[in-house]
């Protein structure tokens, strides 16, 4: 699965823990079995989607910040 987006903020919440991190300015996110490839404007995450339960989409940002 993949999915683009426009420098929006993802917040991500994992499995068995009260706690989330969220992500800025994603361009786009691609799941494959169990690691997600989380890509940014200047950065790339890699995550272990079993430890995920949610991924929340928060805002838009706009380019002027």
């Amino acid at each position: 699965m993949k999915a683009k987006f426009d420098n929006v903020t993802l917040k991500l919440w994992f499995a068995n823990q009260s706690t989330s991190r969220n992500i800025h300015n994603v361009v786009e996110i691609e799941h494959d079995d169990y690691v997600g490839v989380i890509r940014t404007v200047d950065r790339v995450f890699f995550i272990n989607m079993s430890n995920i339960n949610l991924i929340e989409e928060l805002e838009r940002r706009d380019e002027r910040g």
